[in-house]
């Protein structure tokens, strides 16, 4: 039987490609499915003189849009909802929420602007407040289908010596919607154990910067693949101009503290 290899190998490559592409989508279809969605506005405090004063709002999100289970995607979203922008918000379906908080702050933060222009300008009739900001990022970083992370970012200057920006994580076991904290991962009393491998790991990435006498794990983490990051925003451990604080453990350091069985085992067992 004669074979025609050009249509053999032609077969073949659309068989692979059929299955990867199945397998990606597969994949997806797993874990959550996110969306994107923004909003930015920026107004002058005195529209006639655009010199005295602005405000930029600007909401970027890639947001959880859909999942296998509705009520777990309830889960998260009240979580992110209101550690981002506030319970008042619950009521605000998730893709408008960019544009309903960005107003907000416009609204909330117009009249204290205008009222501490107008008392300097009693004083200095042409005194100028300058820029403002208030920026919010939110994204997605683990989403296996078993595992949901999720950071986001606040950016804030209204007016002083610098603005602040914080960066916080949130961890979702997918079979319910809970929200993982450390207890969930780590064995009883790990925190003393788990202080000291993340000082090493400071002294180890900084050794010039003076830090704090009492660095202890603060809940605000990340899981991947290959481990937990930590994260320490500004003034918590060390001073203003050393910024925030990311340490990365992976889990060949963290096993001896880490709860057998738990919703991340099967990362710890797969990772290298």
């Amino acid at each position: 039987m004669l074979i025609n290899m050009k249509n053999f190998f032609s077969f073949n490559r659309f068989f692979i490609v059929t299955v990867l592409i199945i397998s990606v989508f597969s994949c997806k279809e797993r874990g959550v499915q996110t969306a994107q969605q923004s909003y930015e506005q920026t107004i002058f405090l005195v529209p006639a003189d655009t010199a005295r004063g602005l405000l930029n709002v600007k909401v970027e999100l890639e947001y959880p849009k859909t999942f296998a289970s509705p009520s777990v995607l309830d889960s998260i979203h009240n979580t992110l909802v209101v550690n981002m922008f506030g319970k008042e918000f619950l009521s605000v379906p998730f893709d408008s929420i960019p544009k309903v908080y960005a107003q907000t702050i416009i609204a909330d933060s117009k009249a204290n602007l205008l009222s501490d222009l107008k008392a300097f300008e009693e004083k200095v009739p042409d005194f100028s407040l300058g820029a403002f900001y208030n920026y919010i990022e939110g994204f997605p970083l683990q989403n296996d289908g078993r595992i949901f992370s999720y950071g986001y970012t606040r950016d804030v200057y209204m007016g002083g010596a610098q603005g602040l920006k914080t960066f916080n994580y949130f961890n979702f076991d997918l079979k319910n919607g809970h929200l993982l904290e450390e207890t969930d991962i780590f064995t009883d009393n790990y925190q003393n154990s788990l202080a000291d491998l993340i000082k090493k790991a400071i002294i180890k990435q900084n050794s010039q910067v003076q830090y704090s006498d009492t660095i202890m794990p603060n809940g605000n983490f990340f899981i991947s693949d290959e481990g937990i990051t930590y994260l320490f925003n500004v003034y918590e451990i060390a001073p203003y101009y050393v910024g925030q604080t990311e340490i990365f453990l992976p889990y060949s350091d963290l096993k001896a503290i880490l709860r057998k069985n738990s919703p991340i085992s099967y990362l710890v067992a797969s990772a290298k």
